[in-house]
C-alpha cells in the first residue's frame, strides 16, 4: 500500500509540474516542494508473477516446456535409427526384397529365379534426446520500474547518457537476449507564455540484454529527432553490471516519467543513478537529505 501511494504521488506531482506552473507561488517552501521532485526510483523485484501459468525457468522445481534435440556422435555426426513405417491405419507397411547370402550375392531358387521375402518397410530418423527449453519456451515474469524527476525553474538541456540502471543476472539464469522494455515515456517542458506542455520522445529503442552470450550490435540512433533509447550488454549469472539510459536531441524539459519493464525470473534491478550531464540537475543533494 505505501509503495503504491508513492508512486501515485509521484505522478501526481509529475502532472502539477507539467500543466500548473502557475500555482507554484504560494511561499519559499511550498515552491521548493512542488517544483523540485529529485529523481526518484520505484522498483518492482517481487517474487509476485501477473502471469500465474507461467513457468519460472530459475525455479528448479517449476514445470518447464520439453523440447527435443538431436543426439551426435564423436564426430559429430547426427546419430540414427531405423524404425518401422506404417500406414494411416496403423498397419505396418511389408515390402518385398531378394534375399542375399553375406557377401551380398542373390539367392536363387532351383529354377535360377531370386529368392524373395517380405519385410517390413523402415525409415532412417535422426536419435533424440528430451531436455528443457528454459530459454525460448519458458514464459517471462515481466516485472517495472519507474523514473520520475521534475524541475520546473527552467528548461534543461542534458544529452548522451543520464540514467544508469544496475542490475544483477540472477544465479541460475538461462542462457539467451532479454528485453528491457519502454512501456511509457513522457516529458514535461516550459512553454514561451509561462504555461507547460507534455513532450514526447520521436523514437524510443529498447535495450536488450545478453546472458551468456556475447551482445548483438547496438541499434543505430537517429541523427534528428528527440530519442531515448537503452543500451545493449552482455552478463554472466551472477554478475552485476550498468545498463546506460541516453537521450538524444533534447529539447529542453523540466519533467520527465519513464517506465520500462524486464524479467524478473533473469534480472534483478538493484538501484537507478543519474549520471552525465543530468547528475547534478537530478538533484542529488534533496534526495541526501532524505
Amino acid at each position: 500500500m505505501k509503495r503504491s501511494f508513492r508512486i501515485a504521488a509521484a505522478a501526481a506531482a509529475f502532472a502539477i509540474a507539467a500543466v500548473s506552473v502557475t500555482s507554484c507561488s504560494n511561499g519559499k517552501e511550498s515552491e521548493e516542494t512542488i517544483t523540485k521532485i529529485p529523481l526518484e526510483f520505484q522498483i518492482d523485484n517481487s517474487d509476485k508473477n501477473s502471469n500465474l501459468a507461467a513457468a519460472d525457468p530459475t525455479n528448479p522445481n517449476a514445470e518447464l516446456p520439453t523440447v527435443y534435440e538431436n543426439v551426435f556422435d564423436e564426430n559429430g555426426q547426427v546419430v540414427t535409427e531405423y524404425i518401422v513405417v506404417t500406414n494411416s491405419n496403423g498397419e505396418v507397411e511389408m515390402q518385398v526384397v531378394e534375399v542375399t547370402d553375406a557377401n551380398g550375392e542373390v539367392q536363387k531358387d532351383a529354377q535360377g529365379q531370386p529368392i524373395t521375402e517380405l519385410i517390413p518397410v523402415t525409415q532412417a530418423v535422426p536419435v533424440t534426446q528430451a531436455v528443457v527449453d528454459n530459454v525460448s519456451n519458458a514464459s517471462p515474469n515481466m516485472g517495472s520500474a519507474n523514473a520520475i524527476w521534475a524541475d520546473i525553474t527552467k528548461n534543461y538541456v542534458f544529452n548522451d547518457q543520464f540514467i544508469e540502471l544496475v542490475f544483477k543476472v540472477k544465479e541460475d539464469a538461462p542462457a539467451g537476449a532479454y528485453d528491457v522494455k519502454f512501456t511509457r515515456v513522457e516529458f514535461s517542458s516550459l512553454t514561451g507564455d509561462g504555461g507547460s506542455k507534455l513532450v514526447h520522445a520521436d523514437k524510443l529503442i529498447d535495450g536488450k540484454i545478453f546472458v551468456s552470450t556475447d551482445a548483438d550490435a547496438q541499434p543505430d540512433i537517429p541523427e534528428s529527432g528527440f530519442t531515448v533509447s537503452c543500451d545493449y550488454a552482455s552478463a554472466n549469472p551472477g554478475e552485476k553490471f550498468k545498463l546506460p539510459l541516453r537521450i538524444k536531441n533534447n529539447p529542453g524539459v523540466v519533467g520527465m516519467l519513464i517506465w520500462f519493464e524486464y524479467d524478473k525470473n533473469v534480472l534483478e534491478l538493484q538501484k537507478g543513478n543519474s549520471v552525465g550531464e543530468y547528475a547534478e540537475i537530478a538533484h542529488p543533494e534533496v534526495n541526501d537529505k532524505k
